[in-house]
């Protein structure tokens, strides 16, 4: 289907629909909103394309790339799974992509990378699990999803370098195979990494943060790279609900010149003996509501953050 061009003042409906070769839609202007919801499609392309309106994709089937470098959204742009269909995406680009509203990928699975660099969401990114408690998750995280059906989101690799997101960044639970990549991230509110399970190196290496880090939860097997990062809250590793897990002697947290308002933790949410990095990492507070309080760290001693 070529679309590529084309100017209209109303949504483009393709919900349902099914389509052998690509949908071209390359520099589409449209003032409503674009529905590919429940789509069974080869390839998507929308590149440079422009929508006054929202973009939907639940449910839907991508076999080959999904192309959207240089996307400009007013509303807000989802992918999540549906009543009867978990969304599949094989490779998506969206890299200087602007989002007004929110960004959500909720219970969807992409076999390929996600790469989004420069990305820019005025509202909140969303890239996560559906549990079965969906009002619970809803609630608590402010992730939207159409439907109230449960599903694990997976991903092979996710590319976030020099993104923006003015809201809050919810990773709640998602199963990352391999790195995330995510360098001069700037999150105006707080991120959240509660149970997810990373699978490749974290790169967060001068991340700004101006709210929390949660990692309560998180499965850790690589690299977490935190240098020179800044957060203007919590660093969050355990607490009121599960510690971060570190498995393996490759999981390594690094703190070097990395810069937190406050840090909050539990004797067993850190990393095994020379796995953590802390050199120049200052500080304001320690101990929090949830975690170990500042009386209890200092209790520790030298010797055992040392080791």
């Amino acid at each position: 289907m070529n679309a590529e061009k084309l100017r209209s003042q109303r949504e483009l409906n393709l919900i349902d629909s099914s389509l052998d070769g690509p949908l071209n839609a390359n520099s589409l202007n449209i003032d409503g909103d674009l529905l590919i919801d429940r789509a069974r499609l080869k390839e998507v392309n929308l590149n440079n394309a422009k929508m006054k309106g929202s973009f939907s994709a639940n449910g839907s089937s991508i076999y080959g790339s999904f192309n959207a470098n240089g996307l400009q959204i007013d509303g807000d742009f989802t992918i999540a799974v549906d009543d009867y269909n978990p969304s599949t995406f094989k490779m998506v680009f969206m890299n200087n992509v602007k989002v007004n509203g929110n960004l959500n990928i909720a219970g969807a699975s992409i076999n390929g990378t996600l790469f989004a660099t420069m990305l820019r969401v005025g509202g909140n990114l969303s890239i996560a699990s559906v549990p079965e408690d969906l009002k619970e998750f809803a609630q608590r995280y402010g992730v939207a999803v159409s439907e109230p059906r449960s599903s694990q989101a997976n991903f092979k690799s996710i590319i976030l370098i020099g993104s923006a997101v003015e809201g809050n960044l919810y990773m709640y639970g998602p199963v990352l195979d391999g790195e995330f990549s995510a360098a001069a991230l700037r999150v105006g509110g707080s991120m959240y990494m509660r149970n997810a399970q990373c699978l490749g190196e974290v790169d967060l290496n001068m991340v700004h943060i101006g709210g929390n880090l949660d990692l309560n939860g998180a499965t850790l097997t690589a690299g977490f790279d935190l240098s020179s990062a800044s957060i203007g809250g919590d660093l969050q590793l355990g607490g009121g609900y599960k510690s971060a897990v570190w498995q393996g002697n490759n999981a390594v947290l690094y703190l070097r010149n990395a810069r937190i308002g406050n840090l909050v933790d539990a004797t067993d949410a850190w990393p095994g003996p020379g796995r953590l990095h802390l050199d120049g990492f200052p500080f304001s507070h320690l101990g929090g509501s949830n975690g170990a309080t500042g009386q209890d760290m200092r209790k520790r001693g030298a010797t055992w953050w040392d080791d």
